[in-house]
């Protein structure tokens, strides 16, 4: 039977030319709330990186196998975005339908905030382009879009988000961040902080990826993740 499984911290850190994407290791079956360090919250496709974080994959649903289809067949980010959304809403729903049919208490916690967001980041013409859509479902299992952000380099005073279970809480300590002398530490201390105050939700390995106009850095260098899905 396929998981339930819900991503939990996603970093989205704007510098002027580049966007640097941090995610937590930690995935959760929230069927029965098993934890788990495996697979990527975070990929690599030809057109672009892709992150998520909520209601990742579900038994009608894999928004990470979706983006890594849209990410060869699509023809560029605005496109890929685009096809995601279509899908998305589709799919997610029908895998919410199933979830409050086989576990309502997990529904039920799960509908109260966003179900799934997910951050795409690529080059197009004019340089580097950041899109995020979140979707929410308040009271029933149909998923609308709730926030998103389209933006193109220069990125100069665009704020940082935080996404995922953890999001509020290191948001909320925000503050301890800001001895950190570039978006990398930055990206780093976050994901440290948010396994000090939801290490419920939150654990290692850590994943970062700087999407600059000419080239993507992964740290770790070696990471599978980093290989293109």
């Amino acid at each position: 039977m396929t998981p339930f499984i819900l991503g939990t911290l996603l970093l989205v850190i704007p510098t002027r030319s580049s966007i640097v994407l941090g995610v937590d290791g930690l995935r959760r079956d929230i069927g029965n709330q098993n934890q788990a360090a495996d697979g990527c919250k975070m990929i690599q496709t030809q057109r672009f990186v892709f992150a998520a974080s909520g209601f990742t994959v579900g038994p009608h649903h894999n928004v990470h196998e979706l983006a890594a289809i849209l990410g060869r067949e699509a023809s560029g980010i605005i496109d890929a975005v685009g096809q995601f959304e279509r899908r998305v809403v589709t799919e997610a729903s029908a895998s919410l339908q199933a979830l409050r049919a086989q576990n309502a208490a997990a529904f039920n916690t799960l509908i109260q905030g966003r179900v799934l967001t997910a951050v795409f980041v690529g080059i197009d013409n004019d340089g580097v382009r950041l899109s995020e859509r979140s979707y929410r479902s308040n009271d029933d299992t149909q998923i609308t879009l709730d926030h998103e952000r389209d933006l193109q380099a220069p990125f100069t005073g665009v704020p940082v988000r935080f996404f995922g279970e953890a999001a509020t809480a290191v948001g909320n300590a925000e503050q301890r961040l800001r001895g950190a002398t570039n978006p990398i530490e930055y990206a780093t201390m976050a994901l440290n902080l948010g396994v000090e105050l939801r290490p419920d939700v939150v654990g290692p390995p850590f994943q970062i990826a700087v999407i600059g106009a000419t080239a993507t850095r992964w740290l770790p260098a070696d990471s599978p993740c980093a290989r293109e899905h």
